[in-house]
């Protein structure tokens, strides 16, 4: 069945011009769907953090004192390097189902004591023993319900 167009069959009424300004549409059309899928998936990677591969998150580097400030906005990764008995104060800006790591370090002294504020609460009601020795290196995660850190995972390195 041969389509009419002004009288006309469709093959000849096209000079050919009509297929190279279609062929030139489609082909930018194409680039725009690709470009913006390109974008899409880059935004989706970088804005909403969707994981591609193995992941990292830098540590932030918490300062040693009398009671040490966590702010959960800063990461999920916490570094401390003891020069004094600490106690970890109540995180800021928690928010539920977050996990936070904590690794804890004594300095070259040694001997520090480490205590911590009301939201931390670990199995069995008491934290764990820690190894206090010269440049020993503790470890543990802590899972935020909403209403409390669930706290486990302590692991000392002499």
């Amino acid at each position: 069945m041969a389509v009419k167009f002004s009288g006309l069959t469709a093959a000849s009424a096209l000079d050919g011009t009509e297929v190279v300004a279609v062929s030139q549409v489609v082909s930018t059309v194409l680039t725009s769907v690709k470009t913006t899928l390109s974008a899409v998936f880059t935004y989706l990677r970088t804005t909403l953090g969707v994981w591609s591969a193995t992941q990292s998150v830098t540590p932030f580097a918490l300062t040693s004192g009398t009671t040490v400030s966590i702010d959960a906005s800063k990461s999920n990764n916490f570094k401390l390097t003891m020069t004094g008995a600490c106690k970890l104060a109540n995180p800021t800006n928690l928010t539920e189902g977050m996990v936070l790591n904590f690794a804890i370090d004594q300095d070259a002294t040694g001997g520090r004591a480490l205590t911590f504020d009301t939201l931390f609460k670990w199995p069995g009601g008491t934290a764990p023993a820690w190894v206090t020795t010269v440049s020993a290196k503790n470890f543990f995660s802590a899972y935020y319900d909403g209403t409390v850190l669930r706290c486990n995972g302590a692991v000392g390195y002499a």
